[in-house]
């Protein structure tokens, strides 16, 4: 498994959401940081643990497709998973574009999430 000494960032506005995806990926043997906006996250990039992102698509000050765009631009190479309340066919695109590892449409299973996760982590997906 890929999971040892692996760290999750979640950047979703949604307290709720994050405490969940957080109390799961527990449970399946990620640590896990919580980020409330792309600011917070990108205020700690340089001391973020993260190997993984998974980054909400509507973040409200700005998108979650914004956010990684910046995180690519620089240099972050570790797989970003995009999650969305929005299953448009546009930003699942924009996110292959930019080279996200994954798009998840909420709500999603947490078989689906750790799926997700796990071949973005073990295979190393990355823009590049």
């Amino acid at each position: 498994m890929y999971r040892l000494e692996q760290t999750v960032a979640i950047v979703d506005a949604d307290p709720l959401l994050r405490k969940a995806l957080a109390r799961l990926l527990f449970l399946f043997g990620y640590d896990v940081e919580l980020f409330d906006s792309a600011a917070g996250f990108l205020d700690v990039t340089a001391a973020s643990k993260a190997t993984c992102l998974l980054i909400a698509v509507e973040l409200g000050e700005t998108s979650g497709l914004h956010l990684a765009e910046q995180l690519f631009d620089r240099g972050f190479e570790g797989p970003i998973i995009l999650m969305s309340t929005s299953d448009d066919d546009t930003i699942r695109q924009r996110s292959v574009d930019l080279g996200c590892a994954g798009y998840l449409h909420k709500p999603f299973t947490d078989g689906q999430l750790i799926d997700a996760i796990e071949r973005a982590v073990g295979s190393k997906l990355h823009r590049g």
